[in-house]
């Protein structure tokens, strides 16, 4: 399978055949853009502090993180496809970085190689049928389990979340530790990922909103939508997947969400984020 070269974050990687991320940014300027500022943004308000990349694929969300600070980066991605790319781009860029060869789950366990389900867009998720008989399996770790295996990372104030629909189960599983932990969260909202995905989104999102008081909202094309913040945030909540639905079931433009969580602690980085969308065009006035 002929491989190439790509420029992410400034740092160059090696990409599969086929890998979406080049045909998306030639088309859409924003496409994984924001992540590399907000985790900047995080480096400056908490210098030296470790990352999670929770569904690292092939590393271009971590080259995306290092564009403007380099440091620690927990690496977490489970299927086979990706982990030796993955490990091929830690060798290459010599960045900090742990790689961790599992899946993350609210339970541990195991899944089968041949379960897992590939896109050509260079993702992947799991499919649930039974296992054959002597096929080859991935650990499934709990977020604890592999904070233990991984113990200089429970310091981390940066966690990327994208594991292609199970966002939502890891979310809630885990919003009261990520909120201890002082993390900004930045995750996919892609609630048609899974048979029930739209009300795992709002579960998740019902117990995020107990720890996580201010958002910014992407669509999947990287481009700002909005921030929320104050009251009622489920009822806002409700509203951006009412437009998630009307996308899919009336014509569909926008198809997930982007979405970075901060806790009352992390206002500040909160404000620095919206800020920077919002200076892009208009410029405040006192």
């Amino acid at each position: 399978m002929p491989e190439f070269d790509y420029l992410v974050g400034g740092h160059k990687i090696r990409l599969p055949e086929g890998h979406a991320l080049p045909d998306y940014q030639s088309r859409y300027r924003r496409y994984d853009y924001t992540l590399g500022e907000l985790a900047g943004i995080v480096s400056e308000k908490y210098p030296g502090s470790p990352r999670i990349d929770v569904g690292a694929n092939i590393g271009d969300s971590w080259a995306l993180m290092n564009k403007h600070v380099i440091t620690e980066t927990l690496l977490i991605e489970g299927d086979p496809a990706y982990t030796n790319l993955l490990k091929f781009n830690v060798n290459r860029l010599g960045h900090p970085a742990q790689v961790c060869e599992a899946f993350c789950g609210t339970t541990s366990g195991t899944v089968s190689e041949q379960s897992i389900r590939r896109t050509g867009a260079g993702t992947s998720s799991i499919n649930n049928a039974a296992a054959p008989a002597g096929d080859a399996t991935i650990p499934i770790l709990t977020f604890h389990e592999i904070l233990d295996r991984h113990p200089v990372f429970k310091s981390s104030r940066l966690i990327k979340l994208d594991t292609d629909g199970y966002d939502f189960g890891i979310l809630e599983a885990y919003a009261s530790l990520f909120s201890q932990m002082q993390a900004t969260v930045y995750y996919e909202c892609a609630p048609f990922e899974q048979e029930r995905g739209l009300d795992e989104s709002l579960k998740s999102f019902q117990e995020l909103v107990k720890f996580f008081k201010y958002y910014v909202v992407y669509d999947n094309f990287g481009h700002f939508m909005c921030s929320m913040e104050g009251d009622n945030l489920l009822e806002k909540y409700l509203e951006l997947m009412v437009f998630l639905v009307s996308n899919r079931v009336d014509g569909a433009a926008v198809y997930y969400f982007d979405i970075a969580a901060f806790t009352p602690d992390n206002k500040d980085l909160f404000l620095k984020l919206k800020d920077l969308e919002i200076s892009r065009f208009f410029r405040r006035h006192s």
